[in-house]
C-alpha cells in the first residue's frame, strides 16, 4: 500500500462541469490504496481520504475515481464516488470496467469465508442495492457500515453491511444484518443490543443445510455405517482445499 497519489492530469483540461467539480476538490490528504491503468487513457482509482477524519463525524472516507483522459484532446473526464465500506468502492469501480481482480488489497485479507461470499454478492450485485446511508469510524480497528435497501428481498428489505478492520491481523469481517426499517437499523447502530439479526434467506439456507446434513446422519444410522466424515482418510479420495484470493 502506497502513499503516492496522482491522477494523471497535468497539461489536461476538465472535460466538463462535473470533472471540473471532482478536480479542484483533489487535496493533500488523499492516500492511494489501489490503483488500475489501462495504457495512459484510463485509470481506475481508490484512496482514503483523511480529510474526512476532521468533517463530520462518521463521514464516508473511501473515495473512488474514475479517470478518462483525452490527449487528443488534451482534456480528462473525472468522477467519483463516496463509500464507507470497501466492497461498494470496489462494486463501482468494477461497474465501470475495472477488472476485480485488479482492486485486491494486499495485504489485506478476508478473515473468512463468509465475508469473502459476501463481497462477491456485492460486486456483482448490480442494482439490487439502493445505497441509503454509510458510516465510517478510522481509529485502531476501523469499523465502516453501508445501508441499503434490498430491491429483491420479499421481508426485512433494509440490510446493513457492516465492515470491521483489524489492522493487527491484517484482515478484515464483512457481515449483513436484516431490518424492517431504516429506523430500526440506525437504533442498532447507536446501541449494538447484540449479533446483526440474519437476513431471512440466510437463516432458511442454514436450515437447509442442518436438515441435510441430520438426514445423511439419520439414513447412515439406518444403514448401520458410519457417516463419510467419519471414514478413515485412506478410504476415500483426497480433496484440496479450494483457496481464494483477492
Amino acid at each position: 500500500m502506497t502513499t503516492a497519489f496522482d491522477l494523471g492530469l497535468d497539461g489536461l483540461r476538465a472535460a466538463d462541469g462535473t470533472s471540473t467539480e471532482v478536480a479542484e476538490a483533489l487535496h493533500d490528504e488523499f492516500e492511494l490504496l489501489v490503483r488500475h491503468d489501462i495504457g495512459t487513457s484510463r485509470s481506475y482509482v481508490l484512496a482514503f481520504d483523511s480529510a474526512a477524519t476532521w468533517g463530520l463525524p462518521g463521514a464516508e472516507n473511501l473515495a473512488a475515481f474514475d479517470v478518462v483522459r483525452h490527449p487528443e484532446q488534451q482534456t480528462f473526464r473525472l468522477r467519483r464516488s463516496y463509500h464507507a465500506v470497501m466492497a461498494f468502492a470496489q462494486k463501482w469501480l468494477i461497474e465501470r470496467g475495472c477488472p476485480p481482480e485488479a482492486l485486491r488489497l494486499d495485504p489485506f485479507l478476508p478473515a473468512d469465508e463468509s465475508s469473502y461470499l459476501l463481497e462477491e454478492r456485492i460486486y456483482g450485485s448490480g442494482d439490487r442495492y439502493e445505497i441509503r446511508s454509510g458510516f465510517a469510524m478510522d481509529g485502531g480497528d476501523a469499523r465502516a457500515w453501508t445501508m441499503v435497501v434490498d430491491r429483491e428481498a420479499a421481508e426485512l428489505p433494509v440490510r446493513l453491511f457492516v465492515e470491521d478492520l483489524e489492522r493487527f491481523d491484517l484482515s478484515y469481517t464483512l457481515r449483513e444484518g436484516a431490518f424492517p426499517d431504516e429506523d430500526t437499523a440506525l437504533e442498532w447502530c447507536r446501541l449494538e443490543p447484540g449479533p446483526l439479526p440474519p437476513a431471512p434467506e440466510d437463516r432458511e439456507m442454514a436450515a437447509e443445510r442442518t436438515r441435510a446434513a441430520l438426514a445423511r446422519s439419520t439414513a447412515s444410522a439406518a444403514l448401520g455405517t458410519a457417516p463419510v466424515s467419519a471414514v478413515p482418510a485412506s478410504g476415500v479420495a483426497a480433496q484440496s482445499d479450494r483457496g481464494r484470493s483477492l
